[in-house]
């Protein structure tokens, strides 16, 4: 594995926030 499961949680963590972003800017 190049990368370990910190950048892995990393990156979904970022997409989640952004996903919630939108749906805050949405309601």
């Amino acid at each position: 594995m190049k990368y370990g499961p910190t950048s892995e949680y990393r990156k979904e963590a970022k997409e989640r926030k952004e996903k919630a972003k939108k749906n805050g800017d949405k309601t």
